[in-house]
């Protein structure tokens, strides 16, 4: 990027529920190395096509020599609730695949979206604690070991914030959205929700 450029940056919201995470986004844009030029924040959704994820979780399994993870998601829109299943070569593509599957049964053209990119940044953390959750991270990707979960949240509470970076596409554009937590899953689940929420308002 050209050194002095004026940016302009957009940061898109569906609803005012993660504030503190609205918040904490537009903090990282203040300190890119290029300034931008102004920061519009828009809250633009339809109550219509909102949903809400009530409950989910992860685990992993080994079968023979493979590591397998699952995810299971409950999702509601209105009265009615959707209840699926999924499995992934990670938890992140076990959240994507189970929260899709879900969605898909209740808003079908839901069910060409995929995610074809994932990214995380450790903001503010020490360099120690960056390595080490990358190590861990590692370890989620692959096989969940005895004590990997706890160790994550121990390291979370103690580092800066996880922001993640995914990209969706439905075979013909592509949108990234963005997801804020100490937590990399709850960051991730985020960024997921509001991929989906933005396919939903794009037609």
């Amino acid at each position: 990027m050209i050194s002095g450029a004026a940016v302009s940056v957009v940061v898109c919201a569906y609803t005012m529920d993660r504030w503190g995470d609205l918040c904490a986004a537009v903090e990282s844009l203040l300190v890119q190395s290029v300034a931008p030029l102004e920061i519009v924040v828009i809250i633009d959704h339809n109550p219509e096509l909102l949903f809400t994820v009530e409950t989910y979780h992860i685990s992993m399994r080994r079968d023979k020599k493979e590591s397998i993870c699952e995810a299971t998601v409950r999702v509601r829109v209105g009265d009615e609730v959707a209840h699926t299943v999924a499995e992934g070569d990670g938890p992140v593509n076990a959240l994507d695949g189970a929260l899709r599957a879900a969605l898909g049964k209740l808003f079908p053209r839901l069910k060409n979206i995929h995610l074809i990119d994932y990214k995380v940044r450790i903001l503010d953390a020490e360099p120690q604690t960056v390595s080490a959750l990358r190590d861990l991270k590692k370890e989620l990707a692959d096989e969940l070991q005895d004590g990997a979960n706890a160790r994550l949240e121990k390291l979370a509470g103690t580092a800066a914030k996880t922001r993640v970076l995914i990209t969706s596409s439905d075979g013909k554009r592509e949108w990234g959205t963005v997801g804020v937590s100490e937590n990399i899953i709850e960051a991730s689940l985020q960024a997921l929700v509001d991929s989906m929420e933005y396919a939903l308002l794009k037609k």
